[in-house]
């Protein structure tokens, strides 16, 4: 039985019209979600964390039965890793969760990235369940069909088939030009943009690490900081191994845990209680100052106890400090003026 397509203009004119009207709410909400994605700093949303901490009796039962309580679902896979690796991610369209097991603990972090990034996160199909996958595979193949539909009722059109033969082929050659050129001329716009508008700032830190009485282990430090766009820059590290940097848990959580790369970006062996100094530099973008800045120090070791601190408002002019408490003396950053970028 040969099945014959009807491809008069007409009917196509109804087929290209009803996936319009049907499907014109899936296009517009690509449309506008892939706005946002070309300008993210226009739309900056803050983050919101929640951390809980439940008591475990040292039984998978009473684990199973906590993430039920919490409308946490995971596998029996997912809780043997949980168990191994003593932490575990679940992550979804703007929002994440983060399990960490210690000692006869379960600490349950979750984080909502807000509105916009759930509608970006879905606009991307990351972390979307396979249903809205599989419907915008479909709505993807039914915008390639009313694309089709569209050529062909323009070609088919006997008084402007010359015309539109020409701009259907403009179009493509259009595409071909921004596919190859406007890239190439975009990179180079932006490495001359970082050069002449970017300010490149060099400070030392001073960080006094408290002595104690008694016997400890040394010290594992994090310093690293966020600008005004909430990037995360890692400064120094001092670490035994890896897998200590989960003990700084607010670095793991907010810089080492997303980028695991910039972990080692300046990385060293642990040091002794003492008072030591350590150069850096930072970059600062157009229209920001180093007041704009955030500097976090985060220090904890194994017989003692955690502390992080928080400097910001810094000025060129001046040192800036903030004391301690548990495992710091004192924190101190000022402007190297003496350093040379040549």
């Amino acid at each position: 039985m040969k099945i014959e397509i009807n491809t008069k203009p007409k009917t196509l004119r109804k087929l290209h019209s009803y996936i319009s009207l049907v499907f014109c709410f899936f296009l517009m909400f690509y449309l506008s979600t892939g706005f946002l994605l070309n300008h993210p700093d226009w739309f900056e949303a803050e983050s919101s964390s929640t951390i809980s901490t439940y008591y475990l009796d040292n039984s998978e039962s009473s684990l199973t039965h906590i993430l039920s309580a919490q409308k946490i679902n995971l596998t029996e896979s997912g809780i043997r890793l949980l168990l191994a690796n003593e932490e575990f991610e679940l992550k979804g369209p703007g929002w994440s969760k983060f399990l960490t097991l210690e000692s006869n603990t379960l600490e349950v972090e979750s984080i909502s990235y807000g509105l916009l990034a759930t509608l970006n996160d879905l606009h991307k199909n990351r972390h979307a369940h396979v249903s809205w996958v599989l419907i915008s595979d479909f709505f993807l193949f039914i915008t390639f069909i009313m694309c089709i539909t569209g050529i062909w009722i323009s070609l088919k059109n006997t008084k402007k088939k010359k015309e539109n033969i020409k701009i259907f082929l403009m179009g493509g050659l259009g595409l071909f030009l921004f596919l190859f050129f406007i890239p190439m001329a975009n990179a180079e716009d932006e490495i001359n943009n970082i050069l002449s508008n970017d300010t490149l700032v060099a400070l030392e830190a001073s960080i006094d690490i408290r002595q104690f009485d008694t016997k400890t282990e040394k010290p594992y430090v994090a310093l690293f900081s966020k600008n005004r766009r909430s990037e995360y820059k890692t400064h120094i590290v001092l670490k035994e191994r890896y897998k200590w940097v989960k003990d700084l848990k607010t670095f793991w959580r907010k810089v080492a845990r997303n980028d695991r790369s910039l972990v080692d970006a300046r990385s060293g062996a642990t040091r002794k209680p003492g008072i030591f100094n350590h150069d850096f530099t930072i970059v600062l973008g157009p229209n920001e100052s180093l007041s704009d800045v955030v500097f976090y120090l985060e220090v904890v070791r194994e017989k003692g106890k955690r502390e992080m601190l928080t400097l910001e408002k810094i000025t060129s002019s001046e040192t800036s400090c903030i004391d301690g408490n548990k495992e710091i003396e004192k924190f101190c950053i000022k402007q190297n003026s003496s350093a040379s970028f040549d």
